[in-house]
């Protein structure tokens, strides 16, 4: 499958579902949580860890592997995951301090307001990917539906062999959006 579809794009509209179904899933939790319905946060929780699975801790992996060179990579890796690690104590450090005593009571309804604050780390995780995670596949001019995935050298080029639309930046995505719909402007 990985290689069917454009992982820069999966990679954003993955973050994009993620931060929907966060947020339905704390909605949901204000009304089911203490009913007989509350299976249906269950299945609905399950449902979103599969997604976790298959989008963003899949292609967060794999899109690394092929932008950087392997010397830089494990580096990025190593900080990473050291980054990860020191997020989870500094969330730990917060509850500590912080909570008035709801988010450690696991009945308690506080735990909607943590699901809201996933739902917005989602959508902040599809703004970066979207901003600056460089396309790595070009569509194949015989085969238009398959994807080329490109090499180290295409990538690692410089702006001097990168196409316009495919230049990273908040800047250079507002141009290319500009440019879009300039375009459909004048072909209406």
């Amino acid at each position: 499958m990985i290689n069917r579809f454009d992982r820069r794009r999966a990679l954003i509209y993955s973050f994009l579902a993620l931060s929907l179904a966060l947020l339905v899933l704390a909605i949901l939790f204000h009304f089911l949580f203490h009913t007989e319905a509350h299976w249906v946060l269950v299945i609905f929780y399950a449902l979103i860890q599969f997604g976790f699975a298959f989008g963003p801790n899949t292609l967060t992996f794999i899109i690394p592997a092929e932008i950087f060179p392997t010397r830089y990579r494990c580096s990025g890796y190593g900080i990473a995951a050291a980054c990860g690690k020191l997020g989870s104590v500094f969330v730990q450090l917060a509850f500590l301090f912080f909570d008035k005593g709801g988010i450690k009571d696991p009945n308690s309804m506080a735990l909607a307001k943590i699901i809201f604050m996933f739902a917005a780390f989602m959508l902040v995780g599809a703004v970066v990917s979207w901003a600056w995670i460089p396309s790595v596949q070009d569509r194949e001019l015989e085969k238009p539906h398959a994807l080329r995935t490109k090499t180290l050298e295409e990538l690692g080029g410089g702006l001097q062999t990168v196409k316009e639309e495919d230049r990273v930046g908040i800047r250079n995505q507002g141009k290319e959006i500009r440019k879009r719909i300039r375009r459909r402007k004048q072909e209406a």
